[in-house]
């Protein structure tokens, strides 16, 4: 089969341009750029469906990540047939075999052909909603079994070497904030809060209660209020990293933030302190899952990461599994009897 460069085939862009590119080709010639089903069945033509998905993401409030993954999964569609796939290629037989040749062409664990298969389910709804194809049974479409992977998170000693390391970092921000003032105020309020890294560096002075020790914020991935709390730890660092004047709280970028944890991951190691493959500083939000559970419950730890939507989430992604569903030793089995072993009856 011969496949189309994933690369340079689609280069990327945003969803109003796709629609505006692509969408208006398909449809040229009709008095509006955004066709109905309708339109294009009477004119005998047929849609790209990368127009479908062009369009889908257009009309829909998408978080960037999520509108990355349906435009892929659309790519890796046409890379499958080897071709740009049309709507009347959403078929059961012919999605099934493309999500199996995704698994073994890109060594995808079942958890992204599982993302694979939502996302393309999800186009295939919204074209059937605007009636360029039919529906479908989703009981047909493949769907391998979830897999769950294991959660770290740091112990409370793993977290106080980390404390240590930070308050004894030389250097500072080209802010003129110490690297061991600014470092310490986000481990405490990440261990505290739970909060999300992107969140922290979005936190503005005005959302930080010292009275009430508090700190309220709206959550950039699910777009809800949610109100922290924060102990006397957390209220006392950033007292210190106010005084320098700063308009952020956490006035570092993502690059700047990564430049200084791999600094006081460093250090760190030289008191003792480990860590896994790929555990940052957003590890903290497990951390303070996982304390919380072990504290209280599930339903409170999910609560204070601010789930809206049960206890699912917070149980399979932050909750450290070394502490959940653990087994139950049996009783202890009797001494051995040193002596002759007597029959009953």
């Amino acid at each position: 089969m011969l496949f189309l460069s994933e690369s340079n085939e689609y280069p990327a862009c945003d969803g109003t341009a796709l629609v505006s590119r692509l969408y208006s080709s398909q449809c040229r010639g009709l008095t509006s750029s955004l066709c109905s089903g309708a339109e294009i069945h009477a004119r005998g033509g047929t849609m790209e469906l990368q127009a479908v998905t062009a369009q889908m993401v257009a009309e829909r409030e998408l978080d960037a990540l999520t509108e990355g993954q349906y435009l892929r999964t659309q790519r890796r569609f046409d890379l499958f047939l080897g071709r740009r796939s049309k709507v009347e290629d959403l078929h059961p037989t012919l999605v099934n075999k493309f999500l199996k040749w995704a698994k073994s062409q890109f060594s995808l664990s079942n958890t992204s052909v599982r993302n694979h298969r939502r996302s393309i389910c999800r186009i295939w709804n919204y074209a059937a909603e605007i009636r360029v194809c039919d529906g479908y049974d989703r009981r047909r479409i493949y769907q391998p079994k979830e897999e769950d992977a294991a959660v770290f998170a740091w112990t409370i000693d793993q977290f106080r070497l980390l404390i240590q390391a930070a308050g004894d970092l030389p250097g500072q921000l080209r802010s003129g904030v110490p690297a061991s003032v600014f470092l310490t105020a986000w481990l405490w309020v990440g261990y505290d809060t739970g909060m999300r890294p992107r969140d922290m560096r979005k936190l503005t002075w005005d959302a930080v209660d010292f009275q009430e020790c508090t700190v309220a914020f709206i959550q950039h991935k699910t777009k809800r209020h949610h109100t922290s709390l924060v102990g006397d730890s957390s209220v006392n660092a950033l007292r210190l990293l106010r005084s320098y004047g700063t308009r952020k709280v956490f006035h570092l970028g993502k690059s700047g933030v990564r430049r200084w944890e791999l600094i006081l991951f460093s250090a760190a190691e030289q008191i003792g302190f480990s860590r896994r493959k790929r555990q940052a500083l957003g590890t903290l939000r497990k951390t303070h899952a996982t304390e919380v559970y072990r504290e209280h419950n599930l339903s409170t730890a999910a609560e204070s990461l601010g789930h809206t939507s049960g206890t699912r989430t917070a149980a399979k992604h932050y909750i450290d599994h070394r502490y959940k569903n653990r087994g139950t030793l049996p009783p202890s089995p009797p001494p051995v009897d040193s002596g002759e072993n007597e029959i009953c009856g």
